[in-house]
């Protein structure tokens, strides 16, 4: 498929990425004085610029921003759009008033905002195979209304999560996800053991009956939305919903760590193309 066809496929597309979390882990880089987000690494650019110039890239246009703490700072920054590097880019804020988490932020933009068809939820601390991210997109948008969870088969020192997310090889179906705390069983024949690799692909109107369903049956729970570690296994052990993965077969980085960070800012080449880096642009 060519570059233009892909372009037009995901341009409809809102990207909803939270940024407004307290960064608790990052606190060594970040001092509790700027969002993690906003760290610059050795290109000179920021964190959430290269990931949505990297988003741009791939085709997304549209993007919500889920902001929370420290959001003046996300808002102004974004408002000067210097992370803007393709035509016809739009963009919307969602700022939560209590903290939500990530999952329970982008369910409120969803609503705040009346979003209908297809969402990614993007975390904007996430570095990934980005050209992967957009078959994801694409393939979601074959399927019937469902969740299509990222995950990937390729794993480095930096990995973790690993081998949690139990998938049918054969339809990419997902049949297990396993709790953090849990010990890992081996596959049975014709499943996958794959691990999170944090980004979703959300179809709107199954994303809330999915968790509507999951607060219902719920009820009297307090706490922020869980989708990775509440949500998916409810979703997958009741049925009737409509749960796949995607491998991105490649190396993802969570910039949510100080370690991950220092990594990133020294490493960033590894994470984008040619032309964001400056090469060829």
């Amino acid at each position: 498929m060519s570059a233009d066809r892909v372009v037009d496929q995901l341009s409809d597309v809102w990207v909803a990425m939270p940024v407004g979390g307290m960064a608790t882990r990052a606190r060594e880089m970040t001092n509790d004085t700027i969002p993690k987000h906003l760290l610059r690494l050795d290109s000179g650019e920021t964190v959430l610029s290269t990931i949505c110039r990297e988003l741009q890239r791939i085709g997304f246009r549209r993007f919500v921003f889920c902001v929370g703490h420290m959001c003046d700072q996300i808002i102004e920054h974004l408002q000067r759009e210097e992370w803007i590097w393709k035509e016809g880019v739009s963009y919307l804020f969602s700022e939560e008033r209590t903290p939500l988490g990530p999952d329970g932020a982008v369910l409120a933009a969803v609503k705040h905002w009346q979003l209908r068809g297809q969402v990614l939820m993007m975390p904007g601390d996430l570095m990934l195979p980005w050209d992967g991210v957009a078959e994801m997109a694409l393939a979601h948008a074959r399927r019937e209304p469902s969740m299509t969870a990222a995950v990937t088969s390729h794993i480095t020192p930096r990995t973790t999560d690993v081998g949690r997310f139990i998938v049918d090889a054969a339809t990419g179906r997902l049949r297990h996800v396993y709790d953090r705390s849990e010990s890992v069983s081996p596959t049975a024949p014709g499943e996958l053991a794959l691990t999170s690799a944090g980004a979703i692909a959300l179809s709107t109107d199954h994303f809330i009956e999915v968790c509507e369903g999951y607060a219902k049956a719920h009820a009297g729970e307090h706490g922020p939305l869980g989708l990775r570690d509440n949500v998916f296994p409810w979703a997958i052990e009741s049925g009737g919903f409509n749960m796949y993965a995607h491998d991105l077969r490649g190396e993802l980085l969570d910039l949510g760590t100080p370690a991950n960070l220092r990594y990133g800012r020294e490493n960033w080449q590894r994470y984008v193309s040619a032309q964001v880096a400056g090469v060829g642009a």
